[in-house]
């Protein structure tokens, strides 16, 4: 997915307790997402949670995050669970939970 340098302003997810909130709940293996970013976003769920993907195996790159991002574990800006690649990538978002990360968390190489 390109996103062509646009911005989504003010995302509201909400998913209760579900794993893997975020603007893509996983991304796969030969999966590619770049050039997008979240303003002022709101995202709430259960473990895994992002701004981007709650689940990144492929590519994550020049995204944006800024907002609030809450889970119950494993938070972070742009990628909750990691075994794939972030570049060029920032996050402003404040996250709240149990084992939070500015960019990505629970990485896995």
């Amino acid at each position: 997915y390109d996103g062509g340098s646009y911005t989504i302003k003010n995302l509201h997810i909400d998913l209760g307790s579900s794993s893997y909130s975020a603007l893509f709940a996983g991304i796969s293996k030969d999966g590619v997402v770049k050039n997008i970013s979240l303003k002022s976003c709101m995202i709430t769920g259960g473990n895994y949670t992002s701004g981007i993907a709650g689940k990144n195996r492929g590519l994550i790159e020049n995204c944006k995050v800024s907002g609030f991002i809450h889970g119950d574990k494993y938070v972070a800006g742009i990628g909750g669970y990691n075994t794939g690649q972030v570049k060029k990538c920032s996050s402003l978002a404040v996250v709240s939970g149990n084992k939070t990360g500015g960019i990505v968390i629970d990485i896995v190489i």
